[in-house]
């Protein structure tokens, strides 16, 4: 079946449009990721011969993985930022009414870091329970699992583990989603407002301009 869609694909009315024709939406990068691993996109990629069903839990993993770190690494910049950039232009300027909100902001972000990471560790510790209990022939299609060939380290002593086991990591990368479009979109968000009241010259950070004109003004 071909099909053609000539709209505006960024309307907002389109994803509403598209239900109604019997099209599937996403709208969350982070559950695009876990509908690789759904039965019916298994089986569609094991039978075209693209993946196997191992594979795409693979792909999920690595894809969720890699999303929480990125959404890790933003928000330990943008904290670094606050404290060491922002809060001193707000205070240079005589604006400290301005002070507890952003240190409380800062302070939320590095929160939701701790329950990302939290979340993580659980699900890891989840994974070993699993592996104890049921063995790796009845995981659950949200882990990936692969063998391994035994590797004797040591005369009649083999460590390594017969399967290798991926946590799920869905509840992770869903608060790290949360923390990005919500927490860090707004905190951004009121950045910008008190950037307009601070003077160009007393703002740490570079001005638009600076970034996308810095050849002219040198």
């Amino acid at each position: 079946m071909k099909v053609v869609f000539n709209g505006n694909g960024y309307d907002e009315a389109w994803p509403k449009t598209a239900k109604e024709k019997g099209l599937f939406v996403i709208d969350s990068g982070v559950d695009a990721i876990k509908a690789l691993t759904a039965e019916k996109n298994t089986a569609m990629f094991s039978k075209v011969g693209v993946l196997s069903p191992e594979e795409c839990r693979a792909r999920k993993y690595i894809l969720l993985e890699q999303y929480i770190n990125t959404v890790q690494e933003e928000v330990g910049c943008l904290v670094s930022m606050i404290r060491r950039q922002v809060m001193p232009s707000v205070k240079d300027c005589g604006l400290e009414m301005h002070i507890k909100t952003l240190e409380d902001a800062a302070k939320t972000l590095e929160t939701d870091m701790k329950e990302i990471i939290n979340l993580e560790e659980e699900a890891e510790a989840m994974k070993i329970q699993d592996l104890d209990s049921s063995g790796a022939d009845e995981l659950p299609d949200t882990m990936m699992r692969r063998p391994f060939n035994k590797v004797e380290d040591n005369p009649g002593v083999f460590t390594k583990p017969k399967w290798e086991v991926c946590a799920d990591l869905d509840l992770a990368a869903a608060k790290a989603r949360e923390t990005r479009l919500e927490h860090m979109r707004a905190l951004r968000l009121r950045i910008d407002e008190i950037e307009e009241q601070v003077p160009i010259e007393m703002w740490r950070l570079p001005s638009y301009a600076k970034l996308f004109f810095i050849d002219q003004t040198m």
